[in-house]
């Protein structure tokens, strides 16, 4: 988990999601319940629940880490669907938990040279 200044924390599934938001928006793609599981299953190869998706999503938004609005344009099939849009806070997070993994890996680098 990373801590966040305010306390709060995001674990690995939370990053997860927040990581494929991002990065489907940065692709010019929607980020939305469907399209986040998909892509965390391509990219992945691990099966994502959509119910348990927008459950974490919502979490996400109570942190202030997303922003999700109705959409009825982009809509499939006749069906609103909610968009995610990682704020800055959400960036944020995200690139500390890059840093996290980085010590990680330092870590790692460490005990290799060791023998």
């Amino acid at each position: 988990m990373t801590k966040k200044e305010n306390g709060q924390f995001i674990g690995h599934w939370e990053e997860l999601i927040l990581l494929t938001a991002a990065t489907l928006s940065r692709r010019n793609k929607l980020a939305y319940g469907a399209s986040i599981a998909r892509e965390i299953t391509r990219s992945t190869s691990r099966r994502a629940n959509v119910g348990s998706i927008s459950q974490t999503i919502a979490r996400l938004q109570l942190k202030g880490l997303v922003r999700t609005e109705l959409d009825y344009i982009n809509s499939h099939r006749g069906a609103r669907i909610r968009l995610v849009r990682v704020l800055p806070a959400g960036r944020k997070a995200l690139r500390l938990c890059r840093q996290r993994h980085q010590d990680i890996l330092d870590l790692w680098a460490t005990i290799s040279r060791s023998g």
